[in-house]
């Protein structure tokens, strides 16, 4: 009976212990993505150069501020 209190208690303490923690704030803006670049040495399949497009055609759409 006594193991079996020992385990209620490490088992509230362990679930409690992850509430008073605050993480990072959750971004929901453009901060974490940029329009991709290739370099000129790159050499592209038409489907990655058709993927990037894609990609920035949607950050230009979303995330641009002028």
């Amino acid at each position: 009976m006594k193991s079996l209190k020992h385990l209620c208690l490490i088992s509230a303490v362990a679930l409690s212990a992850g509430c008073g923690i605050d993480g990072p704030p959750f971004d929901t803006g453009c901060d974490w993505v940029m329009p991709i670049k290739p370099s000129q040495q790159d050499q592209l399949t038409d489907g990655t150069v058709a993927q990037i497009l894609a990609h920035n055609e949607v950050w230009e759409d979303v995330c641009r501020t002028n």
